[in-house]
């Protein structure tokens, strides 16, 4: 059984048929009155069925009191929820747009090793190709060298042969 708390409790009769029963209740911080006339009671002692009204009515009001507090506290945790969901997903975005900005700086910075590689590369490519050349240049000067040699050594002999076949002559 609901428990209520009276403040004030009337009756007013106002016609010969009619008995108004009044309540009303300041305990929940608002005023709720009842008023009752006998056509209404039919048969009951008119205190019964008031009283029966007041409990029927203080329990409504306080299921609705109920209601309207569990209606309050969803409204507050739903409040809740959203922000942290709002901040989660506030949170979440930052942390995206951090990873892309990541994920781009790790392309830019795969981009110049790749083209440090293909310089790398290409400095290689270029030094072996004047180790080459510079090995040919010292087989040509070899061969230049040689050849200049063979040269010398020819007219060398010649003149050995000349200075020989001139002293022959002279000597003969």
């Amino acid at each position: 059984m609901a428990k209520f708390k009276w403040s004030m409790f009337s009756i007013t009769t106002t016609t010969k048929w009619k008995t108004t029963w009044t309540w009303t209740s300041y305990s929940r911080k608002r005023c709720c009155s009842i008023s009752v006339s006998l056509s209404e009671i039919h048969g009951a002692t008119n205190t019964k069925v008031f009283l029966r009204l007041i409990t029927f009515h203080t329990f409504n009001y306080s299921l609705q009191d109920e209601i309207n507090r569990i209606k309050k506290e969803w409204n507050h945790q739903l409040t809740q929820i959203s922000k942290e969901h709002a901040n989660e997903n506030i949170e979440h975005r930052a942390l995206q747009d951090e990873c892309d900005t990541l994920k781009s700086e790790l392309k830019i910075k795969d981009n110049h090793i790749n083209r440090y590689k293909k310089e790398l590369e290409d400095a290689l490519d270029r030094e072996r190709a004047l180790e080459e050349a510079k090995a040919q240049l010292d087989i040509d000067w070899q061969k230049k060298i040689d050849q200049n040699q063979r040269q010398e050594y020819h007219k060398s002999e010649d003149l050995i042969e000349k200075i020989s076949s001139a002293h022959e002559q002279v000597s003969q």
